[in-house]
């Protein structure tokens, strides 16, 4: 994660990540995992964020998240859209940014507990031709 202008980007080390991970959405499907619907608008990272004073987390956000230009997508998300502790990855804060950042995602057992901690502050906006 790096930040940019348009805000909070993923860049990732994978050829393909410039296409998965900025344009489309994700899905878990029961038996067989995560799946990349494509999609035609470009984000910074399609997520629901969670922060709090000792975590940072993020969850993809699922193929029905339209993308309104007036509205945006805001802290609302995590309800909405019925994205649950499971979806979530979470980092301390203070490994938040840094350049190999999946080592220090916390094991998902501990979501739960970590959520009730957090605030969703997805504030996913359109500005000067730009989805930040």
């Amino acid at each position: 994660m790096v930040y940019t202008d348009a805000g909070w980007t993923w860049v990732s080390e994978e050829p393909f990540g410039w296409a998965t991970y900025h344009y489309g959405r994700w899905v878990r499907l029961r038996r067989i995992g995560w799946v990349w619907v494509p999609g035609e608008e470009w984000a910074p990272a399609w997520v629901s964020w969670r922060t709090s004073k000792n975590y940072v987390g993020w969850a993809p956000l699922p193929p029905e998240a339209r993308f309104d230009r007036k509205s945006g997508i805001r802290n609302w998300a995590d309800n909405y859209y019925d994205i649950g502790p499971d979806q979530y990855a979470f980092v301390p804060g203070d490994e938040f940014g840094s350049r190999r950042i999946q080592r220090s995602v916390v094991p998902v057992e501990r979501n739960v507990t970590i959520v009730i901690e957090t605030t969703n502050v997805t504030n996913i906006t359109y500005a000067n031709a730009t989805i930040h």
